[in-house]
């Protein structure tokens, strides 16, 4: 099992300055974080190796589709 931080310390380690809490968070929910974040109470926990996808970035499709599953 992976070790998770915290969404502001894995903004941290990858832009400079670090987007806000808020753009994380917007991000999280629109699945453009993969793989994605968990949440525990207030706080979101992301693998330390988890990537930003851009729109056009293929994976993006494939997330989505892994989203919904029952």
């Amino acid at each position: 099992m992976t070790t998770k931080i915290t969404l502001e310390a894995w903004a941290a380690k990858y832009w400079d300055p670090a987007p806000s809490i808020h753009t994380l968070r917007l991000w999280t929910r629109n699945g453009r974080i993969f793989p994605w974040p968990e949440k525990a109470g207030r706080t979101y926990y992301v693998d330390p190796n988890a990537r930003y996808l851009e729109k056009d970035d293929p994976m993006m499709g494939i997330a989505a589709r892994g989203s919904k599953t029952a």
